[in-house]
């Protein structure tokens, strides 16, 4: 937790000292709840903000804070991102980024990033692949990616479909798939479902659950908020 403090107080830190020459562009604040349809697998509460500045047409900086409550488990996580952002054109944007996610204090990961975003119409394409370590683990290690597509099929209404795959040190892994849906309500406002599945498997084990979530997500600045979504290891978890 500490931690991330720490790098927020940087991130606000440097914002501030760079005001005069960069431009806020976009954020939002996002609230909402996930759970799976088995109620003895948990369920999960988030609050999320986010805020991206930009320096030039092409170069910018994101900044990701998200706070998680684990029902089952009686556990709150914390998590923070930094993105660093090139806009290649008005359609492609491609990032790197570092992200900490840090669970009752004793379970750290930290995760390194590159990802990219491509808008045509109505249509929009992210995908990222990143690297974790797991800090209270030993050396135990892994990866994260994931893609994600959505569509707006009607004014002020989109669909979305989304999977994400976590290996950990060749002995765990959580595969995250979902289709999705949001709805414009004016100013910035959305509200948003989702319906999913989660695998986990462990060695030989594995086991799949579905699970739902919704939520209010306010946008200010761009239309779309931010360029990138978050890339926490606790924002892919729909419930503990």
């Amino acid at each position: 937790m500490k931690n991330i403090i720490v790098a927020g107080a940087m991130v606000s830190g440097l914002c501030a000292g760079a005001a005069s020459a960069a431009e806020f562009t976009g954020g939002y604040f996002d609230l909402g709840y996930s759970s799976f349809t088995d109620s003895d697998d948990g369920s999960k509460f988030y609050g999320a903000a986010s805020g991206e500045l930009g320096f030039t047409r092409n170069f910018g900086i994101q900044a990701d804070l998200g706070v998680y409550r684990y029902r089952e488990i009686e556990e709150t996580g914390y998590n923070g991102t930094l993105h660093f952002i090139y806009h290649t054109n008005d359609n492609l944007s491609l990032g790197a980024y570092y992200n900490r996610d840090d669970l009752d204090g004793d379970n750290d990961a930290n995760t390194y990033g590159i990802e990219a975003g491509y808008e045509i119409g109505a249509i929009g394409l992210e995908g990222y692949v990143s690297r974790i370590d797991f800090v209270d683990a030993g050396d135990a290690d892994g990866t994260l990616l994931g893609f994600k597509l959505d569509s707006e099929v009607a004014p002020l209404f989109t669909l979305s479909a989304s999977v994400d795959y976590l290996d950990a040190s060749g002995d765990v892994d959580l595969t995250r798939y979902s289709v999705g849906a949001d709805y414009n309500l004016g100013s910035g406002a959305h509200i948003y479902g989702e319906l999913g599945g989660a695998r986990a498997g462990v060695d030989s084990f594995s086991r799949t659950e579905a699970y739902i979530a919704a939520g209010l997500r306010i946008n200010f600045g761009s239309e779309r908020g931010t360029t990138f979504g978050r890339r926490g290891l606790l924002d892919k978890l729909p419930g503990l």
